[in-house]
């Protein structure tokens, strides 16, 4: 198959060995130009990269520079984890500005789904599925064009969504219209009529300028008649907005309002520079009030409002010698009001907190939420459940985005704490339930120990115990094994576990092994244990107990003369005179028996023989002194003949044995034969004694 052939074949068919899973490296058969040419008509577009690598898990990044597409992932080659990228543009991945543009108003992050199917992260956090594998094939192998077409038609669809997002929340606001013409004091009305109330092009209106002393052009009118401003009270407003929309004859004219002030009963001295209107077609002016103050005194107590409408001459003085028409579309009033209260919450002390403080620092927040924030004003604390109110501390002056409060606590007890805050036109916030601070002075008691102190001859696996007294509980962190300790009379700490049960209030240490035989053991609780509220122990408690003590002798093992384990016996073999003395022990093998001693005391050990070495089966019964089988301790020079007595092993005595193991004790044995002795089989029972010396 010639080279190019064997480039598009290559093409058609990875995306199908993608799908099954076969993901061998196709292009490292093809040569490195081949490569480029597959990677151009593959990867010609971010989507086609996704679809290369369209198993579940993999991530596809684009830089906001369209500089690199990376992804991260298992690998197509190898199924491990790992990440790759290729450079985006001048011929590489090839991605248009515009494409890209398009992918960007997604987001910048694309992932695959299961089946292989492309996931696009949008901005918002949504995600919306391109389509299967094989479309993404199919576009991108056959029609450079139809990723633009796909691409653009997704961002349209994702625009639908994004019209139903909801908007930031703005300010209360009331809406008023004229419902009369209004009156002329100079100027004279052309055209137009007052119509109905709530249509945004509610009025057509003209009116021209009329002559003045010396020709001077003249206009104002008067819009005294609004629909009233009932929605709240005068003092809930915290500004004006006029709306007016038309167009003028004369481009050099300049237009202002001025508003009636009802607490002066006659119009404010100050008029607002509204602009110009534009002479074709119609253009919108406003103006605003934003001083809140202000504004309220715009505003009868019945919610009346007048408005006064004047060119440039009636208002500073300009002399005019144009008579300029002016025409109105729309007319209205924007007042926006405050009637929702602010919200405040304490952060400091926790819901249920225990404290042991005299004097307590109560924090909080408190914000005048959307839509309508005139601001907090004022912060107030009730440290008992709502009945009394003291004045918060901002963190800043009129800044209670934090607040603060000193506490002067007067006694022990359960406490309601609650704020409420006030904005800046008195909407003042109902209190919610607060929380629940639990004042202790005391400190806690301990009731009971075990082991009782001084106790004697307990068992080694014995748990140590504290119970504590106190109103509220006992703080469980502070109980552990810095706080709650035990060492042995040898001053060597003992590792444990230490847990609590708040609901009897004990406090129990278990150690991690068994303690020793015959020690005396001290336990210790700290004054670093505290109540629920911080109250320390008054001081700390110490007391002591000791385990029982305990003597064991164990048979570890024996070895005959052959090193053959002698299973409990020992066994001298096949002997003769000739060969004597025969010894067991001292190397080969290691030793004849061996003992295992446990004693929490001194202790020594005795050896004795029940009888000569007695060959039962002649008639009578041939014997040999039993001080022909001598023993000595394994190692050691010193033979000692058996006797029929018991004899000390050890002079003196040995103190108590490591624990938990014990020691061991190894003794050889040796038999001295002469020819004296009759042949026999012949054979004795040795006696050892483990006693507790002083």
């Amino acid at each position: 198959m010639a080279y190019d052939q064997r480039c598009r074949k290559g093409a058609r068919d990875l995306f199908q060995r993608c799908r099954k899973g076969r993901r061998r490296n196709i292009f490292r058969r093809i040569r490195p130009a081949g490569r480029m040419g597959i990677v151009r008509r593959l990867a010609g577009k971010a989507l086609l990269k996704i679809g290369i690598h369209g198993k579940e898990g993999i991530n596809v990044h684009i830089t906001p520079n369209r500089s690199l597409l990376s992804w991260e992932g298992p690998s197509p080659a190898n199924k491990r984890e790992g990440k790759g990228g290729m450079p985006l543009g001048q011929g590489r991945l090839g991605i248009s500005a515009k494409m890209m543009k398009a992918l960007q108003s997604f987001g910048s992050v694309m992932e695959s789904g299961q089946n292989g199917r492309p996931i696009l992260h949008t901005k918002d956090k949504r995600k919306i599925g391109v389509g299967s594998m094989r479309m993404i094939k199919r576009l991108g192998m056959r029609n450079r064009k139809r990723y633009t077409a796909l691409l653009v038609t997704m961002t349209l669809v994702f625009s639908v969504f994004a019209l139903y997002l909801p908007q930031a929340a703005v300010a209360d606001s009331a809406t008023k219209f004229i419902t009369a013409l209004p009156t002329i004091a100079i100027g004279q009305r052309i055209s137009g009529g007052y119509q109905d109330t709530w249509t945004l092009n509610n009025i057509f209106l003209q009116y021209r300028e009329r002559w003045g002393t010396s020709f001077n052009a003249r206009l104002d009118i008067r819009f005294n008649s609004w629909q009233s401003f009932t929605e709240a009270t005068r003092e809930k407003l915290l500004g004006i907005q006029v709306d007016l929309t038309g167009y003028q004859s004369d481009a050099n004219e300049s237009w202002y309002v001025q508003f009636y002030d009802y607490d002066t009963g006659n119009w404010y001295n100050f008029w607002y520079f509204l602009g110009s209107f534009p002479t074709s077609p119609s253009g919108s002016l406003t103006i605003s009030v934003n001083d809140a103050a202000l504004a309220r005194r715009f505003v009868g107590p019945s919610g009346e409002f007048q408005l006064r409408f004047a060119d440039a001459g009636t208002a500073v003085g300009t002399y005019e010698t144009t008579r300029t028409r002016v025409y109105f579309d729309l007319i209205r009033a924007v007042f926006i009001y405050d009637i929702t209260p602010p919200v405040s919450s304490v952060t400091a002390p926790a819901d249920m907190e225990y404290t042991n403080a005299a004097n307590y620092t109560v924090r909080g927040v408190a914000s005048d939420p959307a839509p309508d924030p005139s601001g907090v004003r004022q912060v107030e604390v009730s440290t008992d459940g709502g009945n009394t109110w003291y004045v918060a501390d901002p963190a800043a002056p009129g800044d209670y985005t934090s607040w603060s409060y000193q506490w002067s606590i007067p006694s022990e007890g359960m406490y309601n704490i609650r704020s409420r805050a006030t904005d800046r036109v008195d909407n003042r916030e109902v209190p919610g339930a607060g929380v629940t601070v639990v004042v202790d002075w005391t400190p806690p008691q301990l009731s009971s120990v075990f082991p009782a102190p001084g106790s004697l001859n307990l068992p080694v696996d014995t748990p140590i115990t504290a119970t504590f007294s106190d109103a509220n509980g006992m703080l469980p962190s502070s109980i552990g094994p810095s706080t709650f300790t035990l060492v042995d009379e040898e001053g060597t700490s003992i590792p444990g576990t230490v847990t609590y049960d708040p609901v009897t209030m004990t406090a129990t240490f278990d150690p991690d092994v068994d303690l020793f035989y015959g020690y005396i053991y001290t336990a210790t609780l700290t004054t670093g244990i505290t109540d629920l509220a911080g109250n320390p122990l008054s001081a700390s408690y110490s007391w002591s107990f000791r385990t029982a003590d305990i003597l064991s002798l164990t048979l570890a093992g024996t070895y005959n003369r052959d090193g053959t384990p002698g299973g409990g016996g020992v066994s001298f073999g096949n002997i003769s005179p000739e060969s004597s003395p025969f010894v067991i022990g001292g190397g080969t093998p290691p030793y004849a028996v061996r003992l295992n001693v446990l004693s929490s005391a001194g202790w020594n050990l005795f050896l004795r023989a029940d009888s000569d070495l007695t060959d039962a089966s002649q008639d009578p019964p041939a014997v040999i002194p039993i001080s022909s089988l001598q023993w000595r301790a394994s190692g050691s020079g010193t033979w000692t003949p058996f006797s029929l007595s018991d004899n000390p092993v050890f002079n003196p005595p040995p103190n108590r044995t490591p624990q938990p193991g014990g020691r061991y004790v190894d003794l050889d044995l040796m038999l001295q034969l002469d020819w004296e002795n009759p042949p026999g089989n012949y054979s004795t029972t040795v006696v050892c004694i483990l006693m507790v010396q002083p």
